[in-house]
């Protein structure tokens, strides 16, 4: 099992049409949120689940997802509980439910809010829904009420150590203007809900402003070339994933900070990027393999606040080791690296680059400027001349006596 499992808290989401649910189904569907300030997070995978109704073993399939204990409320009374397993590669959203099967019952809905806006879009928002009877379903919102579209994805049902499970797979993007479009990095509204038979469409929900937060992590490495064209750097992070790698020149710099540039050169440039799916105040370390070998004189300048002081402004981050083409350094969330000092939003977003220093410049003196000369070459002309003037002296001194 995943040493990132993670319990969580759960709240009741409010919805519509209660009443009308318990009158025309005689009991209530069954929501679950995020709780706010508590974001799901679905791990980076190399390893795409197979979504094949068949479960042997969590170990090589699931093992590398993160976990969750998902609790059911019906009204403001829990009403049950399921596992819920979720990781992500570049392409996909695998999902696995895991429970008894009162506690999955028939029908689990999946709700999506890419924007993460509490507003549901026409168009963009999305629900998929998965069953025991239906291999899968699709909805999406047009406007006024949920609408079916062409499945995307795909789920399967099965048993396990006799409890029921449903693995699923959702497509990041697919496409289809009705599904949504995520990337790594991206921070989306989710809700699930589970219903005991059939659900009236007009009660599908209709308001995503209480909805939770889904982080979707992105790998824990990436690569790109450099903005002065020396070759490619790579980031790699020991905790969370990193997205948005973009190198950039010092003229992609804010002006506050080409006006105020540290005394040393930059070779390849500055770079920005963001680390995600961290627990909030968590120290990452950095390790940067550059196109060249670093001295050991190389620093690393980061622009932006620090907590000793809330301006943006160039600061250094302490190198920890340098070994070949590679640096190492660390960074804190809402602290040392971090552009984000407050808050609770478990990444770290960072700009900067390593850098040499240039040599300290002399002052120049009051008159004119300094020029290094060969104080030989000037006196060889006139060392004739001093020997004579020399020995002269030197016989006057002998008859004075």
């Amino acid at each position: 099992m995943s040493d990132l499992r993670r319990v969580s808290g759960w709240f009741h989401v409010s919805f519509l049409l209660v009443a009308l649910m318990m009158a025309v189904m005689g009991s209530m569907p069954q929501v679950v949120n995020a709780q706010e300030g508590n974001v799901l997070l679905s791990a980076w995978t190399t390893n795409p689940a197979i979504i094949d109704g068949t479960m042997v073993s969590y170990v090589g399939e699931w093992d590398d997802a993160n976990y969750y204990t998902i609790t059911f409320y019906d009204d403001d009374t829990p009403a049950g509980t399921a596992e819920l397993w979720l990781k992500n590669d570049a392409d996909n959203l695998y999902m696995l439910w895991q429970g008894s099967y009162d506690d999955l019952l028939t029908v689990t809905y999946l709700y999506f809010d890419p924007e993460n806006n509490g507003v549901l879009t026409p168009n963009g928002e999305d629900a998929k829904y998965a069953s025991d009877t239906v291999s899968f379903s699709d909805g999406y919102w047009d406007g006024e009420d949920w609408s079916l579209d062409v499945p995307d994805g795909e789920q399967t049902t099965g048993l396990f150590d006799s409890t029921t499970f449903r693995e699923v797979r959702i497509p990041l993007d697919s496409g289809d203007p009705h599904d949504m479009s995520v990337e790594p990095g991206d921070t989306i509204g989710v809700m699930f809900a589970r219903v005991d038979g059939s659900w009236p469409e007009d009660a599908f929900y209709q308001d995503a402003s209480t909805w939770g937060d889904m982080l979707i992590a992105g790998p824990p490495q990436d690569t790109v070339d450099t903005a002065t064209g020396t070759g490619t750097a790579t980031f790699q992070t020991n905790l969370g994933g990193i997205v948005d790698l973009t190198a950039i020149g010092e003229d992609d710099l804010p002006q506050d900070a080409q006006d105020s540039m540290p005394n040393a050169n930059f070779p390849h440039g500055f770079f920005t990027f963001r680390i995600v799916g961290i627990p909030a105040g968590s120290t990452v370390t950095i390790t940067i393999t550059l196109p060249d070998p670093v001295t050991a004189d190389t620093e690393y300048w980061k622009w932006g606040p620090e907590p000793s002081d809330l301006t943006d402004h160039w600061y250094q981050i302490p190198i920890d080791a340098i070994d070949g083409n590679t640096i190492t350094i660390t960074l804190t969330d809402n602290g040392l690296g971090d552009d984000v000092l407050t808050g609770t939003d478990e990444m770290i977003i960072d700009q900067g680059g390593p850098g040499k220093p240039n040599p300290e410049e002399k002052p120049t003196p009051v008159g004119g400027e300094v020029y290094q000369t060969d104080k030989l070459m000037l006196l060889t002309p006139h060392i004739a001349t001093i020997v004579a003037l020399a020995t002269t002296a030197i016989i006057v001194k002998k008859r004075r006596h």
